[in-house]
């Protein structure tokens, strides 16, 4: 997918730089007096260009395909690399990078064909093997980015997937779709930025004139909900008390507030009866009656959901609790042996959660999240911290993990994180203390269990549903607290009277 957005991107772009100057067809066979004119020709070794002939020359934009299935698609002059160029390697990685006299010099982006992206400068005349590890070489834009607070990222997001340059979502997070957008920023507007600069950012998005009204800065959150960082700040401004109860405001700027709080999922401690924002598609029917509730959380951009299957065994109806509303989901698939469901619903997530890309190792620190209690206890999500503390469940199960984490009813089939914001595992059960004391003579202690990701992701991928990649990404703390308060669900489940 990466690959193809790419393609189509640097296509585009340099097929409209191209277009600005059409140039006839070439008469006739090669020759010296192919000049000023588009043809292509075919070498004695079976490679081909197509594209701009100065001269009997390679000069201009076109295409060379060499006979070992690479080829390179830019800008020439007396027929060598000079410009920029993108060089498509057999193997389907990419280089975009500018060229001067068949020589890299200036800025280059890398993508590898699995999406691995590596963004430098460089040296007039320096090589690259494309063997090099590929990693996060933005490192200071990231910081200048980050800088930018919620708001201000989510608009830059905007701008670029409204560019059609990022394909993510509009979460404000540093991923490696995030890092290609900003690569591609700079090349297609043949900058030579410094990326040391912290003010990196604001340079490459000022080269855009229709972003001129938008601050990098980031406007206040009195401002814009958009800008509001956190939950506290936004939900104090979308809410207001009624006769001792927490009620959605309904008039503006409130209401934009209230709305932007429904967007993030946020209940803000109001009475989930009040269905002021938005109200009809969260109406629940009289005819139902509330049997259970659980947990799930986003994996997927088209808001595909997982969870455990108790949570959705013997259910009417299932909803999933988006701000005030109770919004009906649809069961995709169900899987009682490693307890996993897959639900879908219609809406778009603020953000998703990645997976990470293998199972969490003894000692490592995780952190699960969820609605222990159900939203008797309170209505925003809940976080505890723990550890691995065994790579197996009872009886050597190596479908489950052991963590000491807090985990409590209501907790099922919440995410089980890594500090990356990853999901580690999926929350399923804790040690039932009667069956403890009956088999084992003593009381548990912080023994719970999570299903490892493995099973997830051959579940996951026995359903068809393609999932992020892990991130790299570290989060601070209230990052990974907005990351898990957009991305984590309160699910509940409706009995027929």
């Amino acid at each position: 997918m990466i690959r193809l957005l790419l393609s189509l991107i640097f296509s585009l772009t340099l097929a409209m730089a191209a277009s600005a100057a059409l140039k006839p067809d070439c008469s006739g066979d090669w020759s010296e007096d192919w000049n000023d004119c588009e043809g292509s020709y075919t070498y004695d070794n079976g490679e081909t260009y197509t594209g701009e002939w100065k001269n009997g020359e390679i000069h201009g934009f076109g295409i060379y395909r060499f006979d070992n299935g690479d080829s390179y698609e830019g800008y020439w002059r007396d027929t060598q690399q000079h410009g920029l160029g993108a060089y498509w390697y057999a193997s389907g990685d990419v280089f975009f990078v500018d060229w001067v006299e068949g020589r890299f010099d200036g800025v280059g982006l890398y993508v590898r064909a699995n999406g691995a992206s590596m963004f430098r400068r460089f040296a007039p005349g320096e090589t690259f093997d494309p063997r090099t590890p590929v990693m996060d070489a933005l490192p200071v834009v990231r910081e200048s980015y980050m800088a930018l607070g919620f708001g201000g990222r989510r608009a830059l997001q905007q701008t670029m997937k409204d560019k059609n340059i990022y394909e993510g979502s509009i979460d404000g997070r540093w991923s490696r779709d995030t890092m290609i957008a900003f690569g591609l920023t700079g090349l297609y507007t043949v900058l030579s930025f410094d990326f040391d600069d912290p003010n990196v950012v604001e340079r490459l998005f000022a080269a855009y004139d229709e972003t001129a009204g938008i601050s990098t800065t980031g406007a206040s959150c009195d401002q814009s909900p958009e800008a509001c960082n956190t939950a506290d700040e936004l939900c104090q401004r979308a809410t207001r008390f009624s006769q001792g109860q927490l009620i959605w405001r309904t008039q503006d700027p409130g209401a934009a507030y209230a709305a932007e709080a429904a967007r993030r999922g946020l209940g803000c401690g109001v009475a989930t009866g009040d269905r002021t924002v938005n109200a009809d598609p969260g109406r629940i029917p009289p005819s139902l009656k509330a049997a259970g509730s659980g947990t799930g959380f986003y994996v997927t951009e088209q808001a595909h959901i997982v969870t455990n299957a108790h949570v959705i065994e013997g259910c009417d109806e299932l909803r999933v609790q988006i701000g005030a509303n109770a919004i009906k989901a649809e069961i995709l698939a169900s899987d009682p042996v490693n307890d996993l469901a897959l639900l879908q619903i219609d809406a778009k997530p603020i953000s998703v959660f990645s997976l990470a890309g293998q199972n969490a190792e003894l000692l490592q620190e995780i952190f699960v999240a969820g609605f222990p209690l159900g939203d008797s206890f309170s209505s925003t999500v809940k976080v505890t911290k723990g550890i691995v503390s065994s790579v197996s469940g009872i009886a050597n199960n190596y479908s489950l993990m052991q963590i000491d984490a807090a985990v409590m009813p209501g907790n099922s089939g919440g995410p089980i994180l890594d500090e990356n914001g990853n999901v580690v595992g999926v929350t399923v059960a804790k040690l039932d203390r009667d069956w403890a004391m009956e088999n084992f003579g003593t009381l548990p202690e912080n023994t719970n269990f999570g299903i490892k990701i493995s099973a997830l992701m051959s579940f996951l991928s026995a359903n068809n549903v393609a999932t992020q990649p892990a991130s790299e990404e570290v989060l601070t703390g209230p990052e990974l607290g907005r990351r898990i308060t957009d991305a984590t669900l309160y699910l509940t489940c409706w009995e027929k009277r």
